[in-house]
């Protein structure tokens, strides 16, 4: 019992220190060359447009559905009432 648990806390220290290491390995690389800077730009505006719409239909969906349920419960709740 004592073994597994001291190989659990080690194992979240190894990860901790490994997700640490990665971290500062990606921050503390050389920057990307301007075609890459362009290309992620060009990637960053397209998916910030994708992801604009797709919330927008998300949430139209929402309260469309919201407003059938509610209308199904009160003409529900209408008939059992008569």
């Amino acid at each position: 019992m004592i073994v597994a648990q001291l190989a659990i806390a080690l194992a979240g220290a190894v990860a901790l220190l490994f997700a640490i290491w990665f971290a500062l390995d990606i921050l503390l690389r050389t920057r990307p060359s301007d075609a890459v800077a362009e290309a992620a730009e060009r990637t960053r505006e397209r998916a910030s447009s994708f992801v604009w719409r797709f919330v927008t239909l998300s949430m139209t969906v929402a309260l469309a559905a919201g407003a059938g349920l509610g209308a199904a419960v009160g003409a529900y709740r209408d008939g059992v009432e008569s």
